[in-house]
This record gives structure tokens, C-alpha cells and sequence, in this order.
């Protein structure tokens, strides 16, 4: 095997298939194949229920293969710019460019776990950058659903029981399953679904995907969003001004947020310090509201719904709180209000 590639290419490859690399080189795992075959190079690895390939098309190739150690290969790769040149002599790999030349064993044939691409065309679905903004409401410290995106469908969905997210897709991809973040949280832009019960494909550019599907229901969300007829509509960037005094001057993580006319309040208080704040807003009629919210959850959510102003819908004191931004109507944020003992 011997072929040129692009060391940016190279680095970009690398930062994605280290993340399905395992640290344990044990059956299999924290290796990296390298094929080179009819002018494409491709990279392959995996964990035990994840495959991720990356292909290139390359200048010129003689076919085969090799299987090195993942982490050593992937952080000597970034170490190049410019054209690298990968070639296998003997029982070792070459990178080479120029005078500079690294070796890497290859390993003796570990069992380098896969699973195969599902046949068909796939739905194309636009995914946007939202899968990245959503993901801070994954509880990944639990083995449950709340571990995982859940595909609704016509809909993505995540939660870790306090903040529920959803972002609505362009079209449905006829499938309702627990997917593991590592998977999708990543991607960007316009894909391509293939799925069975089991098993999920994802393809974008050079980049392929496949993962098992999570056992796991997920609860019915769409039951507990409210539908508040209660709006308020501030400029986010001021919001998250006065948000930043009352972080500071809090002790408990939770502020009073309040609702009075057309004017927003948040109210902090600890033993040596009170803020308190106010805000103009546009309402769908005057009402009066006040409950206390997390500051955290409050400043992500915001953080991730981007545009220029957010709408707050709100409730009872014990009704979760929903976010939506003009600007990217098909996502929705929804807060739980911290209980008061």
C-alpha cells in the first residue's frame, strides 16, 4: 500500500475517528484500518457498537491494508502539514514527507468490529447546526434515556430532567428510537438516514456512520410541553447582561424571574449581596408572573437559541418555562422553575 494525501485532511480525519477509538486496544478496539483500494484511501475504526470510515480519494495507489494503533496514529498525523506520503513495508507503516519519516507497527490482524451499511437511498434530512446547541441537555452521567438523542420522527429531542430540548426536521425519516450522542452531536448540514429497527446510517461528504440503536424508550415529552398563552419578547444580548450580574451576586444557582406590564425583573440575593435588574419587553398582554429559574440552564439555553431577540412563554409557578427564537422557530427550549421548599 502506498498513497499521498493531504495532512489537513488527515487531521480532520483525525479528530473525528478519535472519539470512536477506545482507549483499550483490546479485541480489536483503539485500532485504526487503513485501506487503499481502486483510488480511495479509507479509514475505519470503531467501539463495540459504532463504526465511523472516512474516505479520500487519492493522486495514485498500489491496493492494501493496514491496522496500527489509533492514538499514537492519530496524534502523529497532526503533527504534518502540507502532502504526507503512507506506505506499508513489511510489518510497518511509513509516514513520510520529505526527509522526515515516522514508523508505526502494524498490528497482527485484531478483530476490528463493524457493522455493515444498510442498502437504499436514504432521506435526506437538513440537521443545521442544531444537534450541537441541544446537546447541553443530555444527562450523560445515567444509563438512561436521558442519556440519548431521541429521534421522534419528525423531531430530535433531548433532556436530562430539567431542560427539554426539540428541533424539528425539514422532513420525517420514519423512525422513533434512542440514538447515542457521540453518533449525531456532531454533525452538520444535510445528511443522509438509512435505517432498520436496529441499526442506523448516516453518510455526509467522506464521512460515514453506523450505530446500533438504543433499546430504550424515551418519555412522551410532548406531553408536558404547556402551551402558554402568556409571551413575553426581550433582546436576548440584554437579557443575558443582567443575567451575568445576578449569577454573581447569587449563591443558590437560581434567580426570581418575574413578569410585571411589559417589564422583566430577575431578582438575586445571598448573604453579603442583592442585584436586582429590569428589562423592556414587547408582551402578548399584560400579565404578572414570578417564579425562580436556574441561572445555568437559563444562560446555556440562550447561549444556544442565537438570534437577536427570544420569546418566553409563561405559566403557573410550577409550569416548566418554554424559549423559542423568532429567528429559528423550529427549536424549542424548555425550562423546569426550581421548587422553593
Amino acid at each position: 500500500m502506498k498513497f499521498n494525501i493531504s495532512a489537513k485532511d488527515l487531521d480532520s480525519m483525525g479528530s473525528i475517528l478519535a472519539k470512536f477509538s477506545q482507549t483499550v486496544a483490546g479485541d480489536g478496539f483503539g485500532y485504526v484500518n487503513i485501506n487503499s483500494v481502486n483510488g480511495k484511501a479509507i479509514f475505519t475504526t470503531s467501539n463495540p457498537s459504532q463504526t465511523i470510515s472516512m474516505e479520500y480519494a487519492i493522486d495514485h495507489n498500489l491496493d492494501g491494508s493496514a491496522i496500527v494503533e489509533a492514538s499514537r496514529f492519530l496524534k502523529l498525523v497532526r503533527t504534518f502539514t502540507g502532502l504526507v506520503t503512507l506506505e506499508t513495508k513489511g510489518s510497518t507503516l511509513m509516514i513520510r514527507q520529505g526527509k522526515t519519516k515516522c514508523s508505526l507497527q502494524i498490528a497482527n490482524n485484531p478483530i476490528v468490529s463493524r457493522l455493515d451499511r444498510l442498502p437504499g437511498a436514504g432521506t435526506l434530512v437538513d440537521l443545521g447546526d442544531h444537534l450541537g446547541k441541544i446537546a447541553y441537555a443530555l444527562d450523560n452521567t445515567v444509563n438512561t434515556c436521558l442519556a440519548y438523542y431521541w429521534l421522534n420522527n419528525d423531531a430530535i429531542a433531548t433532556s436530562n430532567g430539567y431542560v427539554m430540548t426539540e428541533v424539528k426536521l425539514d422532513q420525517p425519516i420514519g423512525l422513533i428510537a434512542c440514538v447515542p450522542p457521540l453518533a449525531i452531536r456532531d454533525l452538520r448540514d444535510k445528511v443522509t438516514i438509512r435505517h432498520t429497527k436496529n441499526q442506523l446510517d448516516i453518510a455526509t461528504g467522506n464521512f460515514y456512520l453506523s450505530t446500533r440503536l438504543v433499546d430504550l424508550a424515551f418519555p412522551p415529552y410532548r406531553n408536558i410541553i404547556p402551551t402558554h398563552v402568556n409571551c413575553i419578547t426581550l433582546d436576548r444580548k440584554g437579557l443575558l447582561e443582567i443575567l451575568k450580574r445576578a449569577e454573581l451576586t447569587t449563591d443558590l444557582g437560581s434567580v426570581t424571574l418575574g413578569i410585571k406590564g411589559s417589564e422583566l425583573y430577575l431578582k438575586a440575593a445571598s448573604d453579603i449581596a442583592e442585584d436586582e435588574d429590569y428589562l423592556m419587553g414587547a408582551v402578548t398582554s399584560d400579565f404578572t408572573a414570578e417564579l425562580r429559574i436556574s441561572t445555568k440552564y437559563i444562560t446555556t439555553t440562550l447561549n444556544s437559541i442565537g438570534g437577536q431577540t427570544v420569546e418566553i412563554y409563561i405559566g403557573k409557578p410550577t409550569e416548566p418555562v418554554v424559549f423559542k427564537s423568532p429567528d429559528n422557530p423550529s427549536v424549542t427550549y424548555l425550562i423546569m422553575p426550581v421548587y422553593q421548599a
